[in-house]
């Protein structure tokens, strides 16, 4: 499980990164990854570091793709001509 939960946070940091319509995927892996390195430290007394390890980047991972995924979903609705407007005012002055 510790080795799962490292690949798992790997994933969804790499996925997070790319961003795009798979963030989502880059979520899931994260959260899933953070249950089995939480369940890992608990568990396994010999693999505490890789444990750790797998934990901290799932948590990583899943802030990386949670913000990818906030940013691809919302991004069409804000209106962004306001902010051009503004900078355009005040840089041609």
């Amino acid at each position: 499980m510790t080795t799962t939960a490292l690949i798992l946070g790997t994933v969804s940091i790499c996925v997070g990164i790319l961003g795009g319509s798979l963030s989502p995927v880059g979520l899931i892996c994260g959260i899933v990854g953070i249950v089995l390195g939480a369940i890992s430290i608990k568990r396994d007394h010999l693999l505490m570091d890789t444990a750790k390890a797998g934990f901290v980047t799932s948590l990583v991972g899943t802030v990386i793709s949670l913000a990818a995924t906030i940013i691809v979903y919302t991004l069409p609705f804000i209106d962004l001509s306001v902010i051009f407007d503004f900078m355009a005012g005040k840089f041609l002055r």
